[in-house]
């Protein structure tokens, strides 16, 4: 029924539901939808008090910005297996602009768990940054092969392949990315670009 009343939007009843099951990850996800972050934070030190978890110590990085090392905490005591807090450890890596260090968190959280297109997409970004295109070719592949609808990873798909000099998937990957973006330019130019650079090779 908590469950049922959260997938409907009723927050705060099934926050209060969450409450007396004493299923505490779920509480505060409830209080922070509902914007009530001091109790929410208020709920998880009470709970890291009683039994330290690394979803409490992820919930409190999320909740102080991970004033403490909150997150490196989750991991620790995790044993190195909860992909969450490498997530968000590479979530904001990539906000500050640590290319290298985000790649690093961001790899450890698809290691654990390799189906989280977003997090893919992130890296492949981080790569780019370096410009390490093989290494963006390889996380943009992922995404597009988790979520081919992706119009955004065809196209870092084909910006990789085009500095890698293989026009020939790059043009496949860009026939992709103005499928969905049919209004984006640079699309469009890229697609244009790869189709000219295969029909003069083939001359």
């Amino acid at each position: 029924l908590a469950e049922r009343y959260a997938s409907l939007g009723v927050l705060a009843s099934a926050a209060d539901l969450f409450l007396d099951l004493e299923m505490w990850d779920e509480v505060v996800e409830c209080y922070r939808a509902l914007g009530r972050l001091s109790r929410a934070e208020s709920l998880v030190r009470e709970r890291l008090r009683t039994q330290e978890t690394p979803a409490m110590w992820a919930a409190l990085g999320d909740l102080t910005h991970d004033e403490g090392g909150c997150y490196e905490r989750a991991w620790v005591l995790s044993g190195g297996r909860y992909a969450r807090a490498k997530r968000s450890l590479g979530r904001r890596a990539f906000q500050e602009g640590k290319w290298a260090e985000t790649v690093e968190h961001l790899t450890a959280a698809v290691t654990i768990s390799p189906l989280m297109p977003d997090v893919w997409f992130l890296m492949g970004m981080a790569d780019m940054a370096q410009e390490k295109w093989t290494e963006g070719l390889q996380a943009f592949t992922r995404v597009v092969q988790q979520d081919p609808d992706n119009g955004r990873a065809w196209g870092n798909l084909t910006a990789c392949q085009m500095k890698l000099n293989d026009f020939k998937h790059g043009l496949h990957a860009a026939k992709e990315a103005v499928r969905f973006l049919r209004d984006n330019v640079e699309m469009w130019e890229n697609y244009l670009t790869c189709a000219a650079r295969i029909g003069r090779s083939s001359e």
